[in-house]
């Protein structure tokens, strides 16, 4: 119960940004790193490895996500 309470009091903020918005794009970075991007320029950076990853200079633990303005550069 403390591991969803915990997920849920950092999640809330992106909810809040991306509800009820378009999404614009969903593309994959790397293996098992995926970026969604809304109408609204919140894009929203998943880690669904074990490993931490770098992404437009935001560092994102495995199993993990970030929320960002902006585009993704991919490369």
């Amino acid at each position: 119960l403390v591991e969803a309470v915990s997920f849920y009091q950092k999640a809330q903020p992106m909810f809040e940004q991306i509800q009820g918005v378009p999404i614009k794009e969903h593309q994959k970075l790397q293996s098992y790193v995926y970026a969604t991007s809304y109408e609204n320029g919140v894009t929203v950076l998943v880690n669904y490895s074990d490993s931490a990853v770098k992404i437009n200079g935001i560092s994102i633990d495995g199993q993990d996500f970030a929320v960002m303005e902006g585009n993704i550069n991919a490369g």
